[in-house]
């Protein structure tokens, strides 16, 4: 089993992948998309099957976290940076 930080480290790592993949949507052929897509998805698959498992107690503190303290909450202006400009709320 993968501790918490390595899987952390992991996904982070991916997130940049599906971030990137998202700003070559208008490079990539649809098909394209669609296979980087999938295999980001499998990697993920792969490496949730080796996380460590978590409690209720943990589970209810994440989610106070996320909900109320707002933990991991992007504004839209910090979405749109994120984005390719023609996937923007706030057209440049």
């Amino acid at each position: 089993m993968i501790s918490f930080s390595v899987i952390t480290q992991i996904l982070r790592e991916w997130k940049r992948h599906y971030v990137s993949l998202l700003t070559d949507f208008n490079l990539l052929e649809h098909d394209k998309i669609i296979e980087k897509r999938d295999e980001l998805q499998k990697r993920t698959a792969i490496i949730y099957e080796d996380a460590p498992r978590t409690n209720h107690r943990a589970y209810k503190e994440a989610q106070n976290a996320l909900k109320i303290e707002e933990i991991q909450k992007f504004s839209d202006n910090e979405i749109d940076e994120m984005l390719p400009p023609y996937l923007r709320i706030k057209k440049e």
